[in-house]
């Protein structure tokens, strides 16, 4: 590789992010690239990676409405800090200790505490528990005409059913008044019938505000009837929807039930978490599939996307082959908002960023966080 690690993440930053210029999104973008690059040695792997299973510790998305025109898409990213070369309570640490010091560029400092908190509630305070664990913290940003979205994910794909609803409701009892209650216990419910269970929960927080929780599920009744029985009663299960979930099936080919994962977006508002689920998200794992990825989802977007949204993913796909030499897909997601409308999503995973790739590059530097302004 002719490129260090760290020019392959700029060029495509300066390639694919038409908010690339403004100080506060350079600096997030190097705080978050720099998770992954300024990282202990990885000669010897001490932890199993969780986002890619090869160690890629970054990987872009793609999202657009399938029935709205958007100018630009945003510019979105994933990265799972810390590399595998530390325990899994050291990544851990580590990823605290990013997403503090990115709290302090972006003055969102009165944050901390409650990320601390939901900390200590997900993840045993037992290093040694801990770290018989597999999957620790990512962090995400999705960059945007308004701003910027920073996320938060984390595990929770360990202990009893029980454990894990309640450290949901643990987390979420700050804000959550006797109004969220019954919706509570139906979304129980409801996943407890395809035999769901919850594996993960992403933070999302909005210019210095905890906009809201997403929690993943894991179901075992993966047909068609069992994903859409789990839209909540506030939005409706659109023809729209359907038929595309339908036709994604129809060229995956029957969805096992280690390959997808559903969620639901809880929103909050004035520190109270609203009665009612923002979004629901079926996430599949394409890889799980087929392998001429590629093809099969540029012939399913010809006929599912405006030329406009089709035009723009395929110059992210272009952009992604000149900085990175080529990508693979990991990923497709299909959501439903409470307007109705429903956004397709594909997840890609950059070549040349494994972990024997970061080893071989970690002594060349780019631009860093000081660099970019920070």
């Amino acid at each position: 590789m002719v490129n260090s690690v760290k020019k392959a993440l700029w060029d495509y930053f300066y390639s694919a992010n038409p908010y690339c210029e403004r100080s506060s999104v350079k600096g997030a973008y190097a705080f978050l690239i720099d998770s992954i690059t300024d990282i202990p040695s990885e000669s010897k792997k001490v932890r199993e990676p969780s986002m890619f299973f090869d160690g890629t510790m970054v990987g872009y998305s793609f999202q657009t409405s399938l029935q709205k025109n958007i100018e630009r898409p945003n510019f979105r990213l994933l990265v799972e800090p810390g590399g595998c070369g530390i325990t899994l309570p050291e990544q851990v640490d580590f990823t605290l200790s990013y997403i503090d010091a990115l709290f302090k560029y972006l003055q969102w400092t009165h944050l901390s505490h409650d990320m601390n908190r939901s900390v200590r509630i997900i993840y045993p305070q037992n290093a040694e528990e801990l770290s018989n664990w597999w999957g620790g913290m990512w962090l995400g940003a999705d960059f945007k005409d308004t701003g910027i979205d920073l996320k938060v994910y984390m595990n929770l794909r360990h202990g009893s059913l029980e454990s894990r609803w309640q450290k949901i409701a643990d987390l979420f009892s700050p804000y959550a008044n006797e109004n969220f209650k019954p919706l509570f216990l139906t979304t129980v419910e409801k996943t407890a019938q395809v035999q769901g269970e919850p594996v993960g929960i992403g933070f999302v927080i909005r210019d210095g505000m905890l906009l809201g929780f997403r929690i993943y599920f894991a179901i075992e009744m993966t047909d068609i009837a069992s994903i859409l029985s789990l839209i909540p009663e506030n939005l409706t299960i659109s023809d729209h929807y359907k038929i595309n979930l339908i036709g994604l099936e129809s060229i995956l080919g029957s969805f096992s039930p280690n390959s997808i994962t559903t969620s639901y977006d809880f929103l909050i508002k004035s520190q109270v978490m609203l009665p009612q689920i923002f979004r629901f998200k079926t996430d599949i794992n394409f890889q799980k599939h087929v392998e001429n990825k590629q093809i099969l989802l540029t012939d399913w977007a010809k006929t599912t996307m405006n030329d406009h949204a089709f035009r723009m993913m395929q110059t992210f796909f272009s952009n992604l082959t000149t900085s990175f030499g080529g990508f693979d897909f990991d990923y497709l997601s299909l959501g439903l908002r409470n307007n109705n409308e429903t956004h397709f999503t594909c997840y890609t995973k950059p070549h040349g960023l494994s972990g024997e790739d970061r080893e071989t590059h970690s002594s060349s530097k780019s631009l860093s966080a000081e660099q970019a302004n920070c």
